[in-house]
């Protein structure tokens, strides 16, 4: 299939397209950041804000990772058939290592607001032990 004279084959093109709407999501990131810090700056508590901080900077992290890979295949081995088979191993670690730390981020912290509604409701402890199998579950089959 060709568009506007690129050729996405089945082979390459997906990761072009995986990456282009990756970047595209960064950017709706960095718009909800800027949105966040000028309209909840002084309602939010600094843990919060911490976090917010943490998962723009890995987010960050995981798309510069992503630039490196495109990179790596498209100007690097352009035109070399058998040079796509070579992995490019340090940016695909630290893209994965920066999303599996999104992900335990992201769970903690609504593991630890769901604790804090139960809390404030009285429920019993045993069900926020069951909320955090089913993150550890989730997260388990994330891997596998």
């Amino acid at each position: 299939m060709e568009i506007l004279g690129f050729n996405f084959n089945s082979s390459i093109g997906c990761i072009f397209i995986g990456a282009l709407m990756s970047l595209i999501l960064y950017g709706c990131t960095c718009a909800q950041i800027l949105y966040f810090f000028f309209h909840y700056n002084k309602r939010t508590e600094p843990f919060t804000k911490a976090i917010v901080i943490l998962v723009w900077v890995l987010d960050t992290v995981k798309c510069v990772a992503e630039g490196q890979q495109m990179w790596f295949y498209f100007v690097q081995r352009h035109a070399q058939i058998f040079a796509l088979l070579k992995l490019d191993n340090k940016s695909m670690g630290v893209e994965q290592l920066s999303e599996d730390v999104i992900k335990i981020v992201v769970q903690s912290y609504f593991l630890w607001k769901a604790w804090c509604f139960m809390l404030t409701k009285g429920m019993p402890m045993p069900s926020v032990f069951s909320v955090w199998v089913q993150v550890l579950y989730q997260a388990w089959i994330w891997q596998h």
